[in-house]
């Protein structure tokens, strides 16, 4: 029968008998979508944000607005983008309930390749002083948050208050108070007194000598 494969012509009743007997290859299995993870998460100032990402996922992960070079306002939120985007976040513990949740997002601006990693900086602009309490999150828009409270960290902002230990010690810029010289022990801050103290002795020494010879 194989061999009479060759000369079918246009006949396909015996190509058509394999196939139901042995069946087609079974479909290769369905690829998992693209994941962002956040694998590290630093803070510092007020505030920079230092993503290390990385797609877990099966498939690439596509930009999404607005870029990681967007500098969000303490007051600002990010507008919405289509449902499925992948993007990161950062939050703050005092937060207004009236502003919505990971107000400040930002997407890739670049595909990320099933298993690759990438770096992201991102920032806000916190004006409000005080200690305050910041984590970073994932978001996949209309869907869940796969990751959130990564890197917690708490953050000062506005002037430090200044440090204990250099009591005693002029700032920088101050003029110190007088020191008093001293001369043979004494402080020159009385030697007016001392003068006085000589001058009346003198006197009294003169007025002696003059009685004696009267």
């Amino acid at each position: 029968m194989i061999w009479a494969l060759g000369y079918d012509g246009a006949r396909t009743e015996a190509w058509d008998a394999l196939k139901t007997a042995f069946g087609s290859a079974p479909p290769p299995p369905p690829t998992a979508p693209g994941a962002l993870q956040i694998v590290s998460a630093t803070f510092s100032g007020a505030v920079t944000a230092s993503l290390h990402v990385k797609n877990v996922g099966g498939q690439s992960i596509q930009p999404a607005d607005p870029p990681p070079a967007t500098l969000f306002a303490e007051t600002d939120s990010a507008a919405a983008v289509a449902q499925g985007s992948w993007r990161v976040a950062v939050d703050v513990a005092d937060r207004p309930a009236a502003q919505m949740e990971r107000p400040w997002r930002w997407g890739l601006s670049q595909p990320l390749a099933p298993g690759a990693e990438t770096d992201l900086e991102v920032q806000v602009q916190l004006d409000r002083p005080g200690t305050r309490t910041v984590w970073a999150a994932v978001i996949h828009e209309g869907v869940d948050r796969p990751q959130d409270y990564v890197g917690q960290t708490d953050l000062v902002v506005g002037s430090t208050p200044a440090s204990v230990g250099d009591a005693g010690v002029p700032d920088a810029g101050t003029t110190p108070p007088p020191t008093e010289a001293r001369v043979g022990g004494c402080s020159q801050t009385n030697g007016g007194l001392w003068a006085l103290f000589a001058l009346l002795a003198f006197c009294n020494f003169r007025l002696r000598n003059s009685t004696r010879r009267v």
